[in-house]
């Protein structure tokens, strides 16, 4: 495989104020290492799930896509409580994340845990056969009239 020309700065902002303006992209500020790790890990998750959203019940079986989705929301819980004891020590208010709330929260209906997993799979199956699969953007696939 070539090897990818390294950008140069000018690039790099010009790439950075591109994805910023999309729709779908958060801008985040990164003032410390353990940010950029975490970043990182965080832009290879989206890739990762929005590919094994798409491959469900075709190269990934169910079974294993559940696990993996319930490894990720275990790990989505533990950094919420991270977060949020972290903010407590420095006397900083903490917002639990939108998408979060609900699963934290729960309701009578059964476990956070599989309620955040059962609507992970609803919108994996809201999205098959509407989107190319190779974590790249969202390529619409032509509907048949």
């Amino acid at each position: 495989m070539a090897e990818r020309r390294r950008l140069t700065t000018e690039e790099r902002i010009e790439r950075k104020k591109t994805l910023a303006a999309e729709r779908n992209t958060r801008v985040s500020r990164a003032d410390i290492s353990d940010t950029h790790i975490l970043i990182d890990i965080t832009n290879a998750l989206n890739r990762g799930v929005k590919i094994l959203m798409n491959r469900l019940g075709k190269s990934v079986s169910f079974e294993e896509g559940f696990k993996l989705l319930k490894k990720l929301n275990d790990l989505e819980l533990q950094a919420n409580a991270v977060a949020e004891e972290i903010c407590a020590a420095v006397n900083i208010p903490y917002r639990i994340p939108v998408g979060l709330r609900k699963t934290i929260i729960g309701d009578a209906e059964g476990s956070k845990t599989e309620k955040a997993i059962d609507s992970k799979m609803d919108m994996a199956y809201a999205g098959i056969g509407e989107h190319g699969d190779d974590g790249k953007g969202d390529k619409k696939v032509p509907k048949k009239a």
